[in-house]
């Protein structure tokens, strides 16, 4: 039924679940799965940066990220490497998730997206907003999100 599956990885282990999840629906399909993080460009990042009291410097912080990323899809990779499941990997640093999420998609060809929904309410959902929701409104192909 499907073809080639992106995750959505943020580290969280909600978003490690949903990675379990995928990687055995891509199993069971016989497809490609490709897992991908977002990061904030530095440049964009400066309120969050300092709200986190994480390095100012944008060397610092790309460094950090970089580590931050690198990690993400490390954990992605042991968690697919149980199942005998090789997986493909991407890092982009993008203004919005959501957008990074579904051009990434689009570009790759795939024909579903799963995505970790962290269930936040109230006024956090509405600081952070939920890029979960707004992939469901900007995608053209499915998308299952995990809770």
């Amino acid at each position: 039924m499907f073809k080639h599956i992106l995750v959505a990885a943020d580290g969280s282990e909600t978003s490690n679940k949903s990675i379990k999840y995928a990687v055995e629906l891509a199993k069971q399909h016989k497809c490609e799965l490709t897992v991908l993080t977002v990061t904030i460009p530095y440049s964009l990042s400066s309120f969050s940066v300092a709200w986190q009291n994480a390095p100012l410097d944008s060397d610092d912080y790309d460094k950090s990220i970089e580590e931050a990323a690198t990690q993400i899809l490390e954990e992605a990779r042991e968690i697919a490497a149980v199942s005998g499941i090789v997986m493909a990997t991407r890092h982009i640093s993008e203004v919005s998730a959501a957008t990074a999420i579904v051009d990434t998609a689009d570009q790759l060809g795939c024909d579903l997206i799963i995505m970790a929904s962290h269930g936040r309410r109230g006024v956090v959902r509405k600081l952070l907003g939920s890029q979960t929701n707004e992939v469901l409104q900007m995608s053209p192909i499915p998308v299952l999100v995990y809770k």
